[in-house]
């Protein structure tokens, strides 16, 4: 499942002055513009001034999701902040890092536009972080921020028999077991794991099973499957030399990259000031992303962030995006990213993507239904079942899935409508839904996209908050074989999100 929280306010801001008027930014208000500018200034080739862009999540979609995580509807979420390149950059370093930190303190959007002509300094700026007409200018506080940079390594399972095969990370055994692992008791030295009928599904069953036990383990460390394979990654959730966890196996089944007296690699707990003052910052937490040649739209994970927020340990008062460490200040990096704002007339506004996996396998369901095929030597078709022409933003959709052999020989007793109720594994088969005008996937295929089996057949889920209205939005299928290869069906399943 994919699902998307907008902002409830943005802007960007900036420490410099105009090289020709020598008017000052630093209280300027940029509240409403349609564009966040995260940039460096240059004067006569030396580095001038830097500026950053400020998000905030915390509206009334947040609250809601607050509350589906509490009760167990969403269950092991990842958080990923999105935004959107406004135009492309000829300036741009082909290599850079962009740096996310939680803000430690409230701030107001303001109602100024970078070509305010008086300028308007409603709202905050690089000096304030409120200033209204109705009370004096709130200065920002400084504050330096720990600039932790958290382990990482990747699991790989290899080709075999699972059955009581065994893997320790950080003296905790990760032992498969076939049938069901609840008959075992999980405790702070065991974790049971159910074996796989496969690498994707055996790499999958240890992800569920790693992030559910968290509270039984307390190892300091998630683990993220790598779509469509067994890799699994391993990434360290608290300070980075915390997260060098040892590895151990008795079995080729299981291979981990980089040295196994640590298992993982990198972590580092360093401190680094935030230079030029600007808006206070938490030192709890940061995401970073680094871009080589690649498109500036961003997909930065900030699990831990978010996490931080829902779990009451920290308010949420937003995020701050920058040039990361010293990028920022120095004459070697390059660049002017400018992202659609939340004022923007397009459909690339930021938004906090959450994606979770919400699929369920009802086994007592494939004794009434036909089974698919899926070694690789019949010519299958999905379709979509009973789907509408049209929903309504902010509807909760159970698409349904048909699944037959292409072509079907017919007899007195068998026709389409027989044996259109199939089921398959439920890793074999996902979803992906496109914008039709665009042609972008506004959910992609993922591990966060496997279809569910219940009585009546395969389906799937998916919330339409954040989906536009007014537009056509095409789902795609896909079949993954047991030989490996993979078949999308794109057959024009479309459907028109309406205004409530």
């Amino acid at each position: 499942m994919h699902h998307f929280i907008f902002p409830s306010q943005d802007t960007w801001i900036s420490s410099g002055s105009s090289t020709i008027t020598g008017e000052s930014f630093r209280d300027q208000n940029f509240g409403r513009d349609q564009i966040l500018e995260i940039k460096k200034e240059f004067f006569n080739n030396s580095f001038d001034h830097q500026t950053r862009a400020l998000v905030n999540f915390n509206g009334t979609e947040f609250t809601e999701l607050s509350k589906s995580v509490a009760t167990g509807k969403i269950t092991n979420p990842k958080y990923y902040l999105r935004l959107y390149e406004a135009e492309g950059n000829a300036e741009l370093t082909e290599e850079y890092t962009l740096l996310t930190q939680p803000l430690s303190q409230s701030w107001t959007e303001g109602t100024g536009k970078f070509g305010d002509n008086p300028k308007n300094t409603n709202g905050c700026s690089w000096e304030n972080r409120n200033n209204t007409v109705s009370s004096n200018a709130v200065q920002w506080s400084t504050q330096q921020s720990v600039g932790n940079t958290f382990a990482s390594g990747t699991l790989a399972i290899n080709t075999g028999d699972y059955d009581n095969q065994e893997l320790t990370i950080g003296g905790v055994d990760f032992i498969f077991v076939s049938g069901s692992p609840n008959v075992f008791d999980n405790n702070s030295a065991e974790i049971f794991v159910e074996s796989g009928s496969g690498i994707i599904q055996s790499a999958g069953n240890l992800t569920q099973s790693f992030n559910n036990n968290q509270s039984t383990h307390n190892l300091p460390i998630t683990m993220t499957q790598i779509p469509g394979t067994g890799g699994i990654i391993l990434s360290g959730s608290s300070a980075g030399t915390q997260a060098n966890l040892p590895f151990a196996t008795s079995t080729t089944l299981f291979t981990i990259s980089g040295d196994s007296t640590k298992a993982l690699e990198g972590g580092t707990d360093t401190t680094e000031a935030v230079s030029g003052n600007g808006p206070s910052v938490l030192s709890v937490s940061h995401s970073i992303q680094s871009f080589s040649n690649t498109s500036p739209d961003t997909e930065i994970d900030v699990t831990d962030m978010v996490n931080m927020w829902l779990q009451g340990q920290y308010s949420n008062y937003g995020m701050l995006i920058r040039f990361s460490g010293s990028q920022e200040t120095d004459s070697e990096t390059f660049g002017h990213l400018k992202f659609f704002s939340r004022n923007t007339h397009t459909i690339y506004s930021p938004r906090l993507e959450v994606r979770w996996n919400d699929s369920s396998f009802n086994s007592d369901a494939t004794a009434s239904l036909n089974q698919l095929d899926t070694t690789g030597t019949i010519d299958n078709f999905l379709y979509m079942r009973g789907m509408k022409e049209s929903y309504k933003v902010g509807e909760r959709v159970k698409f349904r899935v048909g699944a037959r052999k292409r072509y079907i020989q017919k007899t007195f007793s068998t026709s389409v409508q027989t044996v259109s109720s199939s089921w398959f594994p439920s890793d074999s088969g996902s979803y992906a839904i496109k914008d039709v005008a665009t042609d972008e996937f506004v959910v992609p295929f993922s591990s966060f996209t496997s279809m569910s089996l219940d009585t009546e057949g395969m389906f799937f889920n998916q919330y339409l908050d954040g989906f536009y209205p007014d537009r056509v939005y095409k789902i795609q299928l896909k079949l993954k074989y047991n030989d490996e290869q993979e078949q999308i069906f794109d057959d024009d399943f479309e459907f028109i999100v309406k205004r409530k």
